[in-house]
């Protein structure tokens, strides 16, 4: 009987340290689940502001493009026996806010972007210290605000008197 009786009580103890074994194993699955999804939405979040990030630099670079293009119209009317400086029309619109991005498609889509969360601000003022030939230093900046605050990215470009100087 004493051997019946141990058996019994070993039999007893297992059943208690199964429910703990799956306890715990329940709990670390958890834990896993739980780390598994907050690593996949830091990954989306990062993707998010990559994104963004890209279509900034491209809203800058095309700011100074647009000053370029200007400055270059002018060159094009001077060819054309227009009497014009270099730098005409390149204060027209002093800080050129917000110009609307201009679509590569004929369809006037926005290049598969939504760009109105971002503002954009031109600046054109004279080199430190001022250039003989007039050259122009062209700053882009644009911004924008998303929950995690607001982003800046700047684009420094310089231009220069295409005019002989007299």
């Amino acid at each position: 009987m004493k051997q019946f009786k141990l058996c019994q009580n070993k039999i007893l103890r297992k059943n208690g340290q199964g429910l703990i074994e799956v306890l715990v194993s329940l709990a670390l699955l958890i834990v896993g689940i739980l780390g598994s999804l907050t690593l996949a939405t830091i990954t989306i979040r990062a993707g998010i502001e990559s994104r963004e990030r890209v279509q900034a630099a491209l809203l800058a670079q095309e700011g100074i493009e647009i000053v370029k293009n200007n400055r270059d119209t002018n060159w094009i009317k001077k060819a054309k026996g227009e009497s014009v400086n270099w730098n005409d029309n390149l204060f027209r619109n002093e800080n050129f806010s917000n110009i609307p991005s201009n679509s590569l498609s004929e369809s006037g889509g926005t290049c598969g972007g939504n760009f109105d969360k971002f503002t954009r601000k031109i600046t054109i003022e004279d080199t430190v210290p001022p250039d003989p030939n007039n050259k122009k230093k062209v700053t882009c900046e644009v911004s924008w605000t998303d929950a995690s605050g607001t982003h800046r990215v700047t684009a420094i470009d310089y231009i220069t008197n295409w005019q002989k100087q007299e």
